[in-house]
């Protein structure tokens, strides 16, 4: 049997959700009710304690609560080792992203992937791929390897 694989390798992952609206009930304790959804443009963030450097994206839809990561996925530099492994499908998070933003991604990625078709032996990552990328890339929010190379602790 065999078994298609997807991985995500570009923008922010979705770290926390719930189906219930955490944020509104919350709103709504404290007195002060919110009208409407919570919705991407209205820049809510989640700032723990221990990490007050680092801002997490959170918002509140049909679907519910939604807390993202602080920094951006981007494998690029290493996608030639997904493809040698296997992995049919790259999944790129555009979401609160603008179509610049999400157009310069594909192209990247595109590129780098009919690079390494044409001639996987002489395959190397450019950082060329990336100058747009960067140049649109939000300051507030690293592009990062995320969890790839982390270790695990559990």
């Amino acid at each position: 049997m065999k078994v298609e694989a997807q991985v995500q390798v570009h923008g922010m992952t979705n770290i926390y959700h719930s189906k219930r609206s955490l944020v509104q009930s919350y709103m709504a304790h404290q007195g002060r009710p919110v009208e409407g959804h919570l919705g991407k443009e209205r820049g809510l963030f989640l700032i723990e304690a221990e990490r007050r450097d680092e801002k997490f994206p959170i918002y509140e839809d049909i679907n519910g609560t939604h807390i993202m990561s602080s920094e951006d996925i981007c494998i690029l530099e290493d996608l030639h080792l997904l493809m040698e492994a296997g992995v049919h499908s790259f999944k790129i998070e555009g979401m609160l992203k603008s179509l610049t933003y999400n157009e310069a991604v594909v192209r990247a990625y595109r590129t780098a992937i009919d690079s390494y078709v044409a001639d996987a032996d002489a395959y190397a990552f450019s950082e060329e791929w990336l100058a747009e990328v960067r140049k649109l890339q939000d300051p507030e929010r690293e592009l990062s390897f995320g969890f790839f190379y982390k270790e695990q602790v559990y």
